[in-house]
């Protein structure tokens, strides 16, 4: 297949998502199962990196290590990694933010975004993190992956798909180039930051991708109504 005249060199696998969704961890998981699958950078089956999922001529992000973009490529397998999105949403927050909160840095990835999404640049920086999970992930999905993978569940798909084991000593764990416990986004916290219109479809993709919040934020929630009987009783008591 040629791109420009050019010969699209074929791989095994792309694996994308969005930052702190865990394209690290499944560059460690495939090469436990034997692949030389590179996180940033192109190995001799394939790549795992989050920038990588617009047809470009080349990578954006500094940080992937690779001379050309997906368009130079014909991947057999691509695969969609994602994660809890309150987790993620809270993840790449924390990476920004110093330990009271506020935030220190721009995000690298903003103006590959802007780029790629429609960004709104007097936005405050909860709703741009959330508009861009929410827009990296349907730029991933326009594409057609042949998989979604949740990374909780990473293991055991490869597991079926390879019909084999992965080396246990090389197994990374799940939560690998995860940011600390404080990356945990409360439902509360973040119902309370986010714009109403982005937090509801936020908690939508997450259901699509099988995470339910009633479920999972059970004590969040708890705490929210905590939050919310102790302020109606300073009210009655002014």
């Amino acid at each position: 297949m040629s791109v420009n005249g050019s010969q699209r060199e074929r791989k095994q696998f792309a694996v994308i998502g969005t930052p702190r969704s865990g394209t690290m961890y499944m560059a460690k998981l495939l090469q436990a199962f034997g692949y030389d699958v590179g996180h940033e950078g192109m190995g001799e089956d394939g790549i795992s990196a989050w920038s990588f999922a617009p047809f470009a001529d080349k990578v954006l992000s500094p940080r992937v290590h690779s001379p050309f973009g997906r368009k130079h490529y014909v991947f057999d397998c691509v695969i969609h990694v994602v994660r809890d999105p309150f987790q993620v949403v809270g993840s790449i927050f924390h990476v920004l933010s110093n330990k009271r909160g506020a935030v220190q840095k721009i995000p690298r990835w903003l103006p590959i975004a802007e780029r790629y999404l429609l960004m709104f640049p007097d936005e405050d920086i909860w709703d741009k993190v959330v508009r861009f999970y929410i827009g990296w992930n349907k730029l991933v999905e326009a594409a057609g992956p042949d998989v979604r993978v949740r990374v909780e569940e990473a293991v055991d798909v490869l597991r079926k798909k390879f019909g084999r084991e992965p080396d246990q000593e090389a197994l990374p764990p799940c939560d690998c180039n995860t940011t600390s416990k404080s990356r945990v986004v409360a439902i509360a916290k973040l119902r309370s930051v986010v714009a109403p219109r982005l937090f509801e479809r936020l908690v939508r993709i997450a259901a699509d991708y099988g995470y339910d919040r009633k479920e999972m934020n059970k004590r969040d929630i708890l705490e929210e109504t905590k939050c919310r009987d102790v302020s109606t009783k300073i009210m009655l008591l002014m």
